[in-house]
């Protein structure tokens, strides 16, 4: 462009005549024609590019006005539903809260009665559980009754064995006595010996026993009272029953301080100073005076503590010294005023075991009855 100028600009310099300008004048109308008409075009382009344009939008517009206006109908019908909805539900809805209303009330009801009948049931508990423990009380003094009962029983048995035997001996005698009578026997003494030999015959009565000693290593075996009628005594605390019965007796210690006797009847117990007492070489003296302050005697039966005894004061037991520890109900057998009386009623009789501990509770004697018919 500029370069047309410049020769345009040439032309006019070189001719500056009227020519020229009319040339001039019709050449500028013509390029300013030409650029009108390029002008016009432009513009009927653009603007038909903008009503297309513009029609393409509203189209959408309008498009889109129509589904709004389709979702807002459905929306509204939707609505006029959950009205309708809401007004069925309305009077369901008050009767499910009167109802909600009427529960808690019944739950806050059953809550009161089950607190209620919790305290009731506590207050049963504890009565039933004080019964209980009152039964166990009355259970176990009733034990100790029977017990006491039962030990009774056994001790009277023996005295009864033992005044049976005694009859059984003099039955003997005045039978001895009436048979080797010299002379004819009258008519009231042959009576009198037929009296006496059916009583001998039918309180006939017999039993044995064994006793088994084990002390200081040594073993020893004795047997005693074992006739059918004779005058023989042994030990005291043999134990004896309408039938044969043997009582076998076993003695253990690990030093110097060992059962001597036990009474089955569960009277008495006795312990004893093993040491002889004799000097022996180099002048210095086998004896040892215990003292038992501390120790304990066990009562055991079928693996079970009956009962113990332990001796809290100072006891010095002397070589060869003996003791007997009575039972609280055989208090008046005490023969001694070293023998001691047991805050217990009994030792319980029967068989089982004794067993003596040092105050470090380390075993230094037993003794174990068994009894076997």
């Amino acid at each position: 462009m500029r370069y047309e100028i410049k020769e345009l600009q040439a032309l006019i310099d070189r001719d500056k005549g009227v020519e020229m300008r009319d040339i001039w004048k019709g050449e500028m109308s013509k390029a300013v024609n030409e650029l009108q008409k390029e002008y016009d075009n432009q513009i009927n382009q653009i603007r038909l590019d903008c009503e297309s344009r513009m029609e393409s939008q509203l189209r959408e517009l309008q498009a889109g006005v129509n589904r709004d206006n389709m979702e807002a109908q459905q929306a509204k019908e939707e609505t006029r539903k959950l009205k309708s909805r809401m007004g069925d539900i309305g009077p369901r809805l008050a009767e499910l809260e009167a109802e909600n209303a009427k529960l808690r009330n019944q739950i806050i009801a059953l809550e009161s009665e089950m607190s209620d009948m919790q305290r009731e049931h506590d207050r049963e508990n504890d009565k039933n559980a004080e019964r209980i423990a009152g039964l166990e009380n009355s259970l176990e003094e009733v034990i100790r009754e029977l017990q006491v009962l039962q030990d009774a029983k056994l001790s009277l048995e023996l005295e009864i064995s033992c005044y049976r035997k005694l009859l059984e001996t003099e039955e003997n005698s005045l039978k001895n006595i009436v048979e080797n009578s010299s002379g004819a026997r009258s008519k009231g003494a042959n009576q009198l010996a037929d009296i006496v030999q059916k009583s001998s015959s039918s309180s006939s009565y017999s039993y044995g026993s064994r006793y088994n000693e084990e002390s200081s290593g040594q073993q020893y075996s004795n047997t005693s009272l074992s006739s059918t009628g004779g005058s023989n005594y042994g030990q005291p605390d043999l134990r004896s029953s309408e039938s044969t019965g043997k009582l076998t007796v076993h003695r253990s210690c690990r030093g110097n301080i060992a059962f001597s006797d036990a009474s089955p009847d569960g009277s008495q117990v006795g312990i004893e100073n093993n040491t002889s007492g004799v000097k022996g070489k180099g002048s210095q003296s086998r004896d040892k005076t215990v003292n038992l302050k501390g120790w304990k005697i066990r009562r055991e039966i079928g693996g079970k503590t009956k009962c113990t005894y332990e001796f809290k004061n100072d006891l010095q037991l002397g070589p060869g010294q003996k003791i007997k520890l009575f039972s609280g109900g055989a208090a008046d057998m005490k023969q001694s005023d070293s023998d001691i009386v047991c805050d217990f009623f009994t030792w319980h009789a029967g068989g089982g075991s004794y067993v003596l501990t040092d105050e470090y509770n380390n075993e230094k004697a037993s003794l174990k009855m068994t009894i076997t018919n």
